[in-house]
């Protein structure tokens, strides 16, 4: 058991960097009112986002995007070199170009939003994908 000194009981602050609003809510009431989690920044693509990012200092970064387009992958390697934060990067295209793209980016974990399924085989391949590129960068 871990001594309760130890424990971080402070909530995780999200940042959510997404192209619609409703996922906005959607995260919210995915995250709930445990006290676990909480969404301290809602911004759009494209605006800055390692600024938006240094200003609010979170613990997880959540991007939400449809389809991923070359200058966000960008910021997203930027912010990934700029200051350390895990990427979770949420996207309705799960073709292995995107994520390869985003994995080479420092994205830390990949979700495809198949509505009403569950997209394993996204996940297999994210995890083949992550697997090869960790082994590149142990050579």
């Amino acid at each position: 058991m871990i001594p309760r000194q130890h424990l971080d009981l402070t909530a995780m602050k999200i940042m959510l960097v997404t192209d619609t609003v409703e996922f906005a809510d959607e995260l919210r009431a995915l995250v709930g009112t445990s006290g676990a989690y909480d969404v301290t920044e809602v911004t759009p693509l494209n605006s800055g986002l390692e600024e938006r990012a240094r200003d609010s200092q979170p613990d997880i970064v959540v991007i939400k995007a449809s389809k991923p387009a070359p200058e966000l992958i960008a910021e997203i390697k930027h912010l990934d070199n700029a200051k350390r934060f895990p990427i979770v990067f949420i996207s309705d295209d799960s073709s292995l170009n995107t994520m390869k793209l985003a994995a080479e980016a420092g994205v830390s974990a990949f979700a495809a939003t198949d509505r009403g399924t569950t997209n394993l085989r996204a996940v297999f391949d994210w995890s083949r994908i992550q697997f090869n590129i960790q082994g590149r960068l142990k050579e």
